[in-house]
């Protein structure tokens, strides 16, 4: 494998998710935005709003990691073009320790994501009116908060505790708890 066979690779995953993120977010917002009549109650008309802004969103969300997919080897190719082959002398235990580690990465943006901003609103104004729309927003900010709590813990955990949680997964699976020692130069 090269390096540019490793970044295309890299590349395709992330157009995958991307695909797979707007996807999995459809759903919820077609509801929402069928839901909600565009005319009438000024707040209804304000979500109704607010749920085609997120639709373009997930679109273009889309969009993009189609076009990373489609041409992943392009965009490699500005930035990386030997095909010297890679010689990776990583033993599958810190393989696996590294992808505990980068969930946890993944995991743990997402879940600063959730709570920017929840806590941007918090903590730049003062006073909150938490009544009419506003109450209707902050009733809903605990769960909010809540998901991006564990997320953050749980990122933290993978991303700090990667050796622990790959020691437990090969018990978990029956595995021994880690790999002989790898001879790199019988290779």
């Amino acid at each position: 494998m090269t390096a540019k066979t490793l970044a295309e690779l890299a590349l395709k995953v992330w157009g995958v998710m991307l695909i797979l993120e707007a996807l999995s977010s459809l759903p919820t917002t077609l509801w929402a935005l069928a839901t909600f009549p565009a005319a009438g109650d000024e707040q209804a008309a304000l979500m109704h709003t607010s749920q085609a802004g997120i639709l373009i969103s997930i679109a273009v969300r889309g969009v993009i990691g189609l076009a990373v997919l489609v041409w992943a080897d392009a965009l490699v190719r500005l930035f990386e073009d030997s095909e010297v082959p890679l010689e990776v002398t990583a033993s599958p235990r810190e393989v696996g320790a590294l992808a505990f580690a980068v969930v946890g990465v993944f995991v743990l943006v997402s879940g600063l994501q959730s709570a920017a901003f929840p806590g941007y609103v918090w903590f730049t104004t003062r006073g909150l009116d938490l009544t009419g729309s506003s109450q209707y927003f902050w009733e809903r900010q605990g769960e909010t908060l809540a998901r991006a709590a564990v997320q953050v813990a749980a990122g933290t955990f993978l991303l700090v505790g990667s050796e622990a949680v790959l020691r437990g997964w090969r018990k978990v699976r029956g595995f021994p708890p880690s790999d002989p020692p790898a001879d790199h130069d019988a290779a």
